[in-house]
């Protein structure tokens, strides 16, 4: 529930990306929620604010999330883009971040070979 509220923040908000540091075992997780590695080549990168321990870089792209969930039958799909839970609702909120302008989408600068 937590991952959709927070995902819900980002649609009003307008967030392009979410960008993480995780370390293992909690970098599958990530993985199994369609997180992309921003550094495939470089694997496990230590993280100073993190106590030096190795992270990876795992980046996801809010606009496509749908519709990468639906294409993967994700099993979280239906409670996340389905389900209503009011309690958890954050769209329409008269959020200040209605009118910012998007900007630029990242995907070409994430993409292999950038």
């Amino acid at each position: 529930m937590l991952y959709k509220a927070m995902f819900q923040y980002c649609e009003d908000a307008q967030i392009d990306w979410l960008v993480i540091g995780a370390r293992s075992p909690l970098d599958r997780q990530y993985e199994a929620l369609l997180f992309k590695e921003v550094f495939p080549e470089r694997g496990f990168i230590p993280l100073s604010h993190g106590g030096n321990i190795p992270h990876r870089i795992l980046a996801f792209e809010i606009a496509s999330a749908q519709s990468r969930w639906l294409e993967a039958n994700h099993p979280l799909y239906s409670m996340v883009f389905e389900t209503r839970h009011p309690d958890i609702h954050v769209h329409d909120t008269g959020s200040a971040f209605k009118h910012r302008a998007r900007r630029p989408a990242l995907a070409s600068q994430l993409a292999p070979g950038h």
